[in-house]
């Protein structure tokens, strides 16, 4: 009788063990169904709060999958379309029901090749120059031709002096080069340039500090002008160079030095964090990073005098208002998104791998991701990429006309592109940047310029590992058959350099 009973005993503990793992189970696991228009091959990829990644491919309308409990960023790609929501699981087997909206990735043309650090789109052309460099410097990326590559050159018509501090796009359209007199009486003039770099009047603004470094951002319809250190911010409106002193407040956070400086669209953000090293708060620096830095930031929001206080529980690199309610700050890992509809702030998610946003000059928020730039909505949690980065690794972006922007890319032949993102789709299953990717894996090929809808390719006529010449007609041969099994759409002109 009592061995029964020890065997009914051990019967009951094995039972509760199974119920209570079988519970604790359904407790942490949930349901997400992704939900297509249409049956075709596509890519899926999963990524929870820590980074991992887990990626699948189906064809099926409807695709299930059960998942812990966590946050996580889904992507769905197919050729060049592409979809990605953040979803944050709620346990007990609930489901969570996504409508797949695929959306191609933006149109996409060369501009020009080795940008300098600070680049920028003027008309319809790619200017750069060294980062506080003589403004007279700037040099135009002039397009390819019949004959040669892409190249750059400096301007006879430049009529700009002085260092370059910055230079920004206005809503309407205007670009402004902001100037440090370095000669006579110093001081900081503003410039209203075209695209041959040729200003109009040179207005001096007396209320900057020639001792200090000012940066320019588009705000409203004009510029903000300001300096971190003394807290100083102006509003110069292009038109009539009339300028007006902002007057943040300061934080109410002890200890706080200031982070950084963005503008969105009627918003300044000013972000403050605790004085730690927050350049190594950069998710670059640390991509398996899972948790924010503890610690606190304050992020005061001004909109035309009305100040708001945000305080947030983690040391954060930079922070913008980016939609409705809703405010964006980069950490370690990754970005965290807050609803501020309320005086306290409220967490809901942090996307990992997330390293920068910008906005453009239609006060558009983009983000930047280790995939690539994505076009984010915060009130619907979703959105698409513009522009996927494959093999080219980001160094640089920067705000054009309108809602399109520059990228600055590395190839993997380690050199710099300067890629102008247009506001509409691409209408390429494989878009023209990723076959000049493809060609560049050829030893047969030197390199590849591009700009617009011409290319120009340049053949390898040395063998590096026998440090010998290659036959011509052979090199020659080889070039054309790579450049048929390239597959170039057919609105761009290919030129073998061998054939001019």
């Amino acid at each position: 009788m009592q061995k029964r009973q020890q065997i009914q005993l051990v019967l009951a503990f094995i039972l509760a063990c199974v119920c209570f793992i079988g519970l604790s189970w359904i407790w942490g696991h949930s349901y997400i169904y992704l939900v297509n228009n249409t049956s075709h091959a596509r890519t899926y990829r999963f990524i929870n709060s820590s980074g991992v990644a887990t990626s699948f491919r189906s064809s099926d309308k409807i695709v299930k999958r059960v998942v812990k409990n966590d946050t996580y960023q889904i992507v769905v790609q197919q050729d060049s379309k592409n979809f990605f929501a953040v979803r944050k699981t709620q346990g007990l087997l609930r489901s969570i029901s996504i409508d797949v909206g695929l959306v191609r990735e933006k149109s996409r043309s060369f501009v020009g090749n080795n940008p300098s650090p600070c680049a920028y789109v003027i008309g319809d052309a790619m200017f750069s120059a060294e980062c506080d460099g003589s403004a007279y410097r700037i040099e135009k990326h002039l397009p390819a031709s019949g004959y040669t590559p892409s190249y750059s050159t400096q301007l006879s018509s430049n009529n700009l002096y002085g260092e370059l501090a910055g230079m920004a796009t206005t809503r309407a359209g205007d670009y402004v080069a902001l100037l440090k007199d370095v000669e006579g009486l110093a001081g900081y003039s503003l410039q209203v340039i075209n695209s041959d770099l040729v200003g109009a009047e040179r207005v001096r603004i007396d209320a900057l500090d020639p001792n200090y470094v000012y940066e320019i951002r588009p705000y409203g319809n004009g510029v903000l002008v300001y300096e971190n250190s003394r807290a100083d911010y102006f509003y110069i409106n292009p038109v009539d160079m009339s300028s007006v002193r902002l007057r943040p407040e300061l934080p109410r956070q002890n200890g706080l030095s200031i982070a950084g400086v963005r503008t969105h669209k009627d918003d300044i953000i000013i972000l403050y964090s605790e004085n730690s090293t927050t350049e190594n708060l950069n998710p670059e620096n640390d991509m398996t990073a899972t948790t924010e830095l503890a610690g606190t930031s304050e992020v005061i929001v001004y909109n035309k005098q009305k100040q708001k206080h945000f305080i947030l529980p983690n040391i954060y690199s930079s922070a913008t208002t980016c939609g409705q309610g809703r405010l964006c700050a980069i950490g370690l890992a990754g970005m965290a998104v807050y609803d501020i509809s309320e005086s306290k702030p409220r967490k809901l998610y942090v996307i990992p791998g997330v390293t920068d946003m910008f906005e453009t000059s239609s006060s558009n928020l983009r983000i930047v991701s280790s995939l690539g730039v994505m076009s984010y909505n915060p009130l619907s949690d979703s959105g698409f990429y513009d522009y996927t980065f494959g093999d080219y690794r980001p160094c640089g972006f920067s705000p054009a006309p309108g809602d399109t922007y520059l990228l600055c890319l590395v190839d993997i032949r380690q050199d710099k592109i300067g890629l102008l993102i247009g506001d509409g789709e691409t209408t390429e299953t494989n878009p023209i940047d990723k076959i000049v990717l493809n060609v560049l894996r050829s030893e047969t090929v030197s390199s590849v310029s591009v700009y617009r809808n011409l290319v120009i390719i340049t053949p390898q006529y040395y063998d590096s590992a026998s440090r010998k010449a290659r036959d011509e007609k052979m090199v020659q041969r080889d070039l054309r058959s790579i450049i048929d099994k390239a597959a170039f759409p057919k609105n761009y002109v290919v030129i073998s350099s061998a054939d001019l």
